[in-house]
């Protein structure tokens, strides 16, 4: 998992492109992947024999989960410079 990946950026672009009810609709379709993967990693990281490293691990790919969603939706309707 990487923030800011080719397609990570290349969606940010097409978002810039659209309407506000498009951004809308394509956030709606994005939104349970990433609190499935976000909720995923929270099940690691509160897991009762879950290792230190595990946790670090779970707890990295959630900021980057945070990081592309941010460049995706935040600035949804702008162009993104990378």
């Amino acid at each position: 998992l990487k923030v800011g990946s080719k397609a990570v950026t290349d969606l940010a672009n097409k978002l810039a492109r659209m309407a506000p009810e498009e951004i809308a609709a394509v956030k709606q379709q994005y939104n349970p992947i990433f609190r499935n993967i976000y909720e995923q990693q929270e099940r690691i990281i509160n897991a009762p024999n879950a290792l230190n490293a595990d946790k670090d691990a779970a707890r990295e790919i959630q900021r980057k989960i945070r990081a592309n969603y941010s460049i995706m939706f935040d600035n949804a309707g702008k162009k993104f410079d990378g």
